[in-house]
């Protein structure tokens, strides 16, 4: 009986998970977007500054929304998690530490990528417009 009802819950833990980032990246591409004076970090050197606020913006709207509906869920990931991961490793040589007890940037990339990670093996779960499009098993 117990196991039943783990079971029922998972689907819901998948697309709470989905949600949440789909938030963080619907909000952080938002204000990517607004503020004039946003920097992307990554993109030093390789694109002017406002082609890259629009370009990682965008993205982030865009993955967030295919979060929400679950559609494409893995290969919409894939960009998101070497974006976390570059990032969480640039923090860590600029010396800024992981955990700290005010908290960091760098503890708040490292949910972010475990998030990702966990959103990444387990997929869009039954929850999702992906799922009803998918062949029955």
């Amino acid at each position: 009986m117990v196991q039943d009802s783990g079971q029922k819950m998972v689907p819901w833990a998948i697309l709470l998970l989905r949600l949440t980032l789909a938030g963080v990246l619907i909000i952080h591409g938002a204000v990517r977007l607004a503020d004039k004076a946003a920097k992307v970090p990554l993109t030093e050197g390789i694109l002017a500054s406002d082609a890259a606020r629009v370009v990682v913006g965008s993205s982030e709207l865009f993955i967030g929304l295919l979060l929400v509906t679950g559609l494409f869920v893995r290969m919409a990931l894939f960009p998101v998690l070497i974006y976390f991961a570059t990032t969480l490793v640039r923090k860590l040589l600029a010396g800024e530490p992981l955990v700290s007890a005010n908290g960091s940037e760098a503890e708040e990339y490292l949910v972010l990528l475990c998030l990702t990670l966990i959103l990444l093996i387990c997929g869009s779960g039954r929850l999702s417009l992906q799922s009803r499009f998918e062949a029955p098993r």
